[in-house]
């Protein structure tokens, strides 16, 4: 339970990050979803995001590099201007803490840079299997000289 209590001021930075984006929800949806934001307390929804990343990732300050990537993606993509879809999930309870610790960042990134690395992945697939196929022919090649 100590582990828990200390870190005092990584938790503190950690919670206002979360609470510099969550807030920005109320202006961003639209009206008629108004009155479900309205019923959310960011303050509570930070809170609860920080404890679960504590207790499912470690204290901050005593994190891995991998643990210390996790906690910066999670805060920046809160508070990203350009993600409020994540916001508004993680707000509405859409997207549960325990599932935003364990999602990876193509999850909690940004609608456009998810496309882009999705992009990006389909064309580095299409540069192996090239060549995979150039190695084969190749292969083969090698088989009918040896004959």
């Amino acid at each position: 339970m100590s582990q828990f209590k200390c870190c005092g001021y990584y938790r503190y930075k950690i919670r206002k990050n979360l609470l510099e984006g969550l807030p920005k929800v109320a202006g961003e949806v639209e009206e008629s979803m108004k009155e479900r934001v309205r019923a959310c307390d960011p303050v509570e929804v930070a809170e609860w995001v920080e404890l679960l990343m504590l207790k499912k990732l470690g204290p901050f300050n005593y994190g891995t590099k991998e643990v210390k990537l996790k906690y910066r993606s999670i805060c920046f993509n809160v508070r990203d201007s350009n993600n409020p879809d994540l916001r508004r999930k993680i707000l509405l309870g859409e997207v549960k803490p325990e599932k935003l610790v364990t999602m990876i960042p193509e999850e909690v990134a940004r609608h456009k840079l998810r496309h882009e690395i999705g992009q990006m992945r389909e064309r580095r697939l299409a540069k192996i299997r090239d060549k995979d196929d150039d190695d084969e022919e190749e292969e083969k090649s090698e088989c009918d000289d040896a004959r």
